[in-house]
């Protein structure tokens, strides 16, 4: 969602920030709201790198390598075809 120079991406679950930061380098110069638990939780989203960490995050995800790169390409997609980008894209 944009409203005038705010982007808000709503996630349903608990982003990894490296994967946060990717949505705001792509929607930048927008001031960019990345906002967890949104509408459902399906867990930990991790980047594919935390998988190998062997930390807590990547013991209890339910989601499969990958899958948080795959989401934060579907918003990407979303904001393309909503045509929410960044000023040198247009």
């Amino acid at each position: 969602m944009k409203i005038d120079e705010l982007a808000f991406a709503c996630i349903p679950g608990e982003l990894f920030s490296l994967l946060g930061h990717k949505i705001e380098q792509y929607l930048a110069p927008l001031k960019v709201f990345v906002i967890g638990y949104a509408n459902d939780y399906v867990g930990y989203i991790l980047d594919e790198e935390s998988y190998e960490k062997n930390e807590y995050e990547s013991f209890t995800t339910f989601l499969s390598k990958g899958e948080g790169e795959r989401i934060v390409d579907s918003i990407v997609t979303l904001a393309k075809k909503c045509q929410i980008r960044r000023e040198r894209d247009r």
